[in-house]
């Protein structure tokens, strides 16, 4: 197989999740294809589900950009810091699963610097979700 396009980047659930809802408020136009519609339809409706009860739905694009800039210094790849992102991890197990070779590039107070800026930028609301 080869690959005709190259992905210039890379989204996050947040971006993914604004533009489902996007999309879902656009006028429709009819086609013959019923049942195709009636596919994407159910394959959008599940995945903005799935969306609106992951850490994207509290998210805005200045915490992103905050988080992106905060954790500059700690030198991570790209596919590691949209991960983070997406998974908002709260736990040092989630955040050794998510950076590769974690323990050899960073240290115990790196580690936990890093969650903690998750917490701050990428969490904001989620004590406002255990009241709920």
């Amino acid at each position: 197989m080869k690959v005709e396009t190259v992905r210039d980047s890379l989204l996050s659930n947040y971006e993914v999740l604004e533009h489902i809802s996007a999309f879902k408020s656009r006028p429709t136009k009819k086609k013959g294809g019923a049942l195709k519609s009636e596919n994407l339809e159910t394959i959008m409706l599940e995945l903005k589900s799935y969306l609106e009860a992951s850490p994207a739905s509290r998210q805005t694009p200045e915490q992103i950009q905050a988080f992106v800039a905060a954790a500059k210094p700690y030198e991570l790849e790209k596919a590691e810091l949209l991960q983070i992102i997406n998974l908002a991890p709260s736990s040092m197990v989630t955040l050794h699963s998510l950076i590769e070779e974690c323990d050899e590039r960073l240290t115990e107070p790196q580690k936990e610097e890093l969650l903690a800026l998750v917490g701050q930028h990428l969490s904001p609301d989620a004590s406002v979700m255990a009241e709920e």
